[in-house]
């Protein structure tokens, strides 16, 4: 289990893309492909979480399904030792957008800044990567102690679990292995009044 509890678009066109909530498509209508952005914003209401993206540099919220995440051509790198987790070789073609902002690619994080504490019992939101559908892995990790915090390569379990306290705000790096179109989904969940509650959502990248 990871813990974090550190603080550390431009959007472009108008985009219509088909995006996977469950087994229903809808469409989506922002591209976001540079700056900071919290893909997964994490409010609760009452008895009840609401996830949103939210686009730091552009001081807006969107819906999950409204929102594409371009890992554009900016993003173009190599598979190092720090991210050969996900199974490419070393030195092998890959997309990564780093965990500090950098201009021109994503800067791409999860956030708890909503929750005060005391809102949940134990203080703490689990965001769990329970699915990824795609041309190839995907991993993030910590670009400080180099310790995995998602791996599609090793199949996703409890392992692939990122634990936010209270104001929490935390940027990984990312790694794609392969161009394309991947949805990642998403389960927020934590304990509130002795009862456990949750949230999903999918989000939709284009990588290369």
């Amino acid at each position: 289990m990871h813990v974090r509890n550190r603080v550390g678009v431009g959007a472009v066109a108008v985009a219509a893309a088909a995006l996977l909530a469950g087994a229903t498509p809808a469409y989506a209508q922002t591209t976001l492909s540079e700056g900071h952005v919290d893909v997964i914003d994490v409010h609760l209401h009452g008895d009840h979480f609401h996830v949103h993206v939210h686009a730091e540099d552009l001081g807006q919220s969107f819906e999950p399904s409204e929102v594409v995440f371009e890992v554009n051509d900016n993003a173009a790198g190599t598979i190092t030792a720090e991210s050969a987790f996900v199974g490419a070789p070393v030195g092998s073609a890959a997309w990564v957008l780093p965990a500090e902002a950098t201009d021109g690619v994503l800067f791409a994080g999860f956030s708890a800044h909503d929750l005060a504490p005391g809102d949940t019992d134990d203080d703490q939101v689990h965001v769990a990567l329970t699915g990824v559908s795609g041309p190839g892995d995907i991993g993030l990790w910590d670009a400080d102690d180099l310790s995995v915090v998602f791996n599609s390569f090793d199949g996703l379990d409890s392992e692939d679990v990122l634990t936010l306290g209270p104001d929490a705000h935390y940027h990984p790096a990312w790694v794609f292995t392969d161009a394309g179109q991947y949805f990642l989904t998403f389960e927020v969940s934590a304990l509130v009044d002795g009862a456990t509650i949750t949230d999903e959502a999918t989000l939709e990248f284009v990588v290369g």
